[in-house]
């Protein structure tokens, strides 16, 4: 089948749609991802968290934009809130969450998962962007 130009558009729209991406299936919520460009899920956790978004941020209700702060030398965006309750429910009655955002990229720089003390985190230790790749190097 051939398709035109505006086909492509019209499937960028549709996938970029942030409402198109909540689903229910079978009575329970979903979420539609787009494909991943690091193909590992730990890693995408932090590069590419789309998880993370679609998953703690849906009710804006429930979280809010702390404020800015510099980590690792890159300029961040603070956000803290309640933990959805389906998201409460994996993750073992977790009531809370504070993450930093690189404000550039929408690299996860630090997550918190807490019901009273810290039961989950992750913590990017050094960061290099837009950096030259050495191939010669062994």
């Amino acid at each position: 089948m051939k398709r035109a130009p505006q086909d492509f558009a019209k499937d960028k729209i549709e996938l970029h749609s942030l409402s198109s991406r909540y689903v229910l299936i079978n009575g329970q919520s979903g979420y539609v991802f787009r494909p991943s460009p690091i193909m590992s899920n730990s890693q995408d956790d932090v590069v590419f968290p789309q998880a993370f978004a679609l998953q703690y941020l849906k009710d804006h209700s429930k979280w809010g934009i702390d404020g800015k702060t510099t980590y690792l030398g890159r300029s961040a965006t603070i956000i803290s809130g309640e933990m959805p309750s389906t998201a409460a429910e994996e993750k073992h009655d977790v009531v809370r969450f504070v993450a930093i955002i690189d404000n550039a990229t929408g690299v996860l720089l630090k997550e918190q998962d807490s019901s009273g003390q810290v039961t989950n985190e992750i913590v990017v230790t050094s960061l290099s962007v837009d950096q030259p790749i050495d191939f010669t190097s062994k």
